[in-house]
């Protein structure tokens, strides 16, 4: 399944709903985007303790 989507002037992209549903992604969840050697980027579900949560917050705040 291919989807083609366009970036906003932010730099922000809609995952479309049905890639979502089969990652299982909520509002509020945190994926990661890996590109392999051929250049593919490759994006999962990211299951973060509440202290890495805490801290990527935080760290956000105080780089704003």
């Amino acid at each position: 399944m291919e989807h083609v989507k366009q970036i906003n002037d932010r730099g922000v992209l809609t995952i479309p709903s049905n890639i979502r549903k089969h990652l299982d992604l909520k509002a509020g969840d945190y994926v990661a985007f890996k590109v392999n050697e051929n250049g593919v980027v490759q994006i999962s579900k990211v299951q973060l303790e509440i202290k890495q949560v805490i801290n990527t917050n935080v760290q956000t705040l105080i780089n704003k």
